[in-house]
């Protein structure tokens, strides 16, 4: 190890490297930032893998003699490309649910007035669910969002109306309860009940964008409306002016961590002004002191990420053991929008630090001491 290699120089200088790692890990705090935001969408972004799988249409309200309609359900139904399965024409909603943020976010429902169906939709979106005790206005959830519903909590059993949710026009049964963490409530409802007018419709073997293609070829001209946008969509659209805040915070937050770590380091280098200056004296080109200068400011924000994720990493698991599984919540350890934001954090620490001080470093003569 030579005293020009940045390992050599971290080596000599052991307090001070582990002080402008720490200051380095501060960037990683915007990975779990990240992951706050993330928790509100994460249960509904699972969600929306078994929901976008259908398609709803309904009925239009210029449709007056419900001849279109009628012809456009007769035509689906005898389409072997598609399942159909009967909703109800009258709202059904759903409880809010509880998330790591701190925030309570409206869930989503599924109406069905036939037990079979119900089973048969369960099957194509992947819940493993036991119907059979399942009856007509009877409910059935998800674990997590059982734990969290209303910010109360339901159990099987629970009998729910309009006293515990305005989601409820009447009182409904929990009759099921599955593992998982969809923000999905369905509903059972007795068919006499049914107001046809609304449907949901699965493509056999054809993703979304394929089938609301399809569906819109069918319709044509008729007065049938289809829901076009798909949960995921809704989902990123409402969420949208969360992540302009969050991206907005990471610049402000980059910018102040650029300019604290560039103090500390100023001060530091100005007392290395003579060795870099004997460095240049003795022939060491420009290229290789800007090289260890980025090595050796690397190599420390390296340690501070490590250290960062294993802290980061640590404490969300705490997190969730001790504070929000038992509530229904639960906090990502990773996500996309937490990792963006500590990178471009420690980008725009790192980079102007080494520009800045290579540049500077790279002046430095000793004939001047």
């Amino acid at each position: 190890m030579t005293p020009f290699s940045a390992w050599y120089y971290i080596k000599q200088n052991k307090s001070r490297a582990v002080t402008a790692a720490i200051m380095f890990l501060l960037s990683v705090v915007l990975l779990v930032g990240g992951n706050f935001i993330m928790s509100c969408v994460w249960a509904v972004d699972e969600s929306a893998q078994e929901a976008d799988q259908f398609i709803t249409a309904q009925i239009m309200t210029t449709d007056e003699e419900y001849k279109d309609w009628a012809a456009f359900c007769e035509e689906i139904s005898a389409d072997p490309k598609l399942q159909v399965f009967a909703s109800s024409g009258a709202g059904h909603g759903a409880m809010e649910y509880g998330s790591a943020m701190g925030i309570t976010i409206g869930g989503n429902a599924m109406v069905f007035t036939s037990k079979a169906e119900m089973e048969e939709a369960f099957r194509i979106m992947g819940i493993d669910c036991d119907l059979t005790n399942v009856h007509d206005y009877g409910l059935v959830l998800s674990s997590m969002y059982a734990k969290s519903a209303e910010t109360k909590g339901v159990s099987v059993g629970d009998v729910l109306d309009p006293s515990f949710s305005s989601a409820f026009d009447r009182a409904y049964t929990v009759d099921a309860i599955y593992e998982g963490n969809e923000c999905i409530l369905f509903y059972l409802i007795e068919s006499e009940a049914y107001h046809d007018g609304r449907i949901y419709i699965h493509g056999k073997d054809m993703d979304r964008p394929q089938l609301k293609q399809y569906l819109k070829d069918l319709i044509g001209d008729r007065k049938v409306a289809i829901y076009e946008k798909s949960m995921r969509e809704n989902i990123e659209e409402f969420f949208q002016i969360f992540r302009i805040v969050f991206y907005a915070v990471i610049l402000l937050i980059g910018v102040i961590l650029s300019v604290t770590i560039s103090s500390w380091y100023t001060g530091h280098y100005m007392k290395r002004t003579y060795e870099f200056g004997v460095y240049r004296a003795i022939g060491r080109s420009r290229g290789e002191i800007s090289r260890k200068i980025a090595s050796e400011i690397l190599l420390q924000d390296l340690l501070g990420i490590l250290a960062g994720v294993l802290l980061a990493l640590l404490a969300t698991f705490l997190l969730n053991e001790l504070v929000f599984l038992p509530s229904g919540e639960y906090l990502p350890y990773v996500s996309r929008m937490g990792v963006i934001g500590a990178i471009v954090c420690n980008l725009l620490a790192v980079v102007p630090l080494i520009f800045f001080k290579s540049r500077a470093m790279n002046r430095a003569d000793v004939t001047e001491f």
